[in-house]
């Protein structure tokens, strides 16, 4: 079911206030954007062929286990790895993202640091 012109009018207006309202909300959703809508960023096409892959891998991997050739389970075990990560990577630039290099740098120190510090000043 659709939505009306009215509630298409409502629900872009809260969208574009919450745009101007809160900057950070919308620098990170823009960078998110981005990152999905880039070339080649986990297709469906490229997510299925290492699945495929994967599954090749591991009917490789058994059928040596089965004939016991260490060799061919070897290269089972790689095609399916290759395969895996193939279907799980990501397709990242080399270039910072606009997020990114608008943070502020943070010092040297770890999480429980900073939460020690900030706990012993009060």
């Amino acid at each position: 079911m659709g939505l009306s012109e009215s509630e298409k009018r409502v629900l872009e207006e809260l969208e574009r206030n919450l745009y101007e309202n809160d900057a950070d909300f919308a620098r990170k959703t823009k960078a998110k954007i981005d990152q999905v809508s880039s070339r080649g960023a986990n297709s469906p096409a490229k997510v299925i062929a290492g699945a495929l892959l994967a599954v090749i891998g591991i009917s490789i991997l058994v059928f040596a286990a089965i004939t016991q050739l260490p060799p061919v389970g070897v290269a089972g075990f790689l095609i399916m790895l290759f395969g895996l990560l193939m279907a799980s990577a990501s397709a990242k630039t080399g270039a910072p993202s606009t997020g990114s290099a608008k943070k502020p740098a943070k010092q040297q120190g770890s999480f429980f640091e900073d939460r020690w510090n900030r706990r012993t000043e009060d």
